[in-house]
């Protein structure tokens, strides 16, 4: 049965992926560095969300990487850490 509208086509190759400019340092930190990201006027506990997916991910997507992230006074702060063994 055929899709309304839609052509299916073979052989078209799959564009590479773009690198988005990364908006944290991650790959930039050793074990015990640290950044903080000011609230700018928004809420601790939105700020916080973003920066701990962003770091969930990044963590995820390297293996053996964990960051502890910390609401502080005026924003959030990210540390790498040892990974538990």
């Amino acid at each position: 049965m055929e899709s309304p509208g839609f052509n299916v086509e073979h052989g078209v190759p799959i564009p590479q992926r773009r690198n988005a400019p990364k908006r944290y340092p991650f790959r930039d930190m050793e074990i015990g560095d640290s950044f903080f990201v000011p609230l700018n006027g928004e809420k601790s506990s939105k700020v916080f969300a973003r920066i701990a997916g962003a770091a969930i991910r990044d963590a995820r997507s390297r293996g053996g990487i964990k960051y502890a992230v910390r609401s502080v006074e005026g924003g959030v702060r990210v540390w790498r850490v040892k990974r538990e063994e």
